[in-house]
């Protein structure tokens, strides 16, 4: 939007930003390629690595997040590899660049943040928020990461409420 502000009327920014906790980013870099005998072992290790989605939630994740390969096993139907590579990126300072963006942002702007999130900084969403010129920041009470699975009801609120 910075570079194309004629296309976007609003723009929504969810638990991301120019700097990632560096913990989180060595955590997820570091995530060993995982296969699972069953998908009731996806589902034990999805509910291990993150509590706060519902039951429901998580097993429908656990259901279509992962595919059969040649060996009759189970693996991620995302490319691990390429999140491990993808996060690498974060643990650098982040560029000036990347807060000129949002400095330039001409938009009205909603941060989210999840309460619990490992990956975006509570002193990073609050410098999102002031250095974006009509930026506003919301955080879900409950949620991690994944906002949209952890606390659905509140997401869905929040957003349609700025979209109005």
């Amino acid at each position: 939007t910075a570079r194309y502000p004629e296309h976007v009327n609003r723009l929504v920014i969810v638990d991301i930003g120019p700097t990632l906790a560096v913990s989180e980013a060595t955590r997820i870099a570091q995530l060993p390629p995982v296969e699972f005998d069953s998908e009731e072992e996806v589902y034990e290790h999805m509910r291990s690595q993150d509590p706060l989605p519902a039951e429901h939630m998580v097993r429908h994740r656990a259901r279509f997040g992962v595919k059969k390969l040649s060996n009759g096993r189970l693996a991620w139907k995302a490319d691990q590899e390429g999140l491990r590579n993808q996060t690498r990126g974060f643990r650098k300072p982040p560029s000036r660049e990347m807060w000129e963006m949002l400095e330039n942002l001409n938009c009205p702007t909603l941060v989210i943040r999840g309460e619990n999130s490992l990956v975006l900084p509570k002193d990073v969403a609050e410098r999102m928020e002031r250095t974006i010129p009509n930026g506003r920041l919301v955080e879900i009470a409950g949620a991690g990461h994944r906002i949209p699975l952890d606390r659905p009801q509140e997401f869905e609120d929040v957003v349609l409420d700025f979209l109005a």
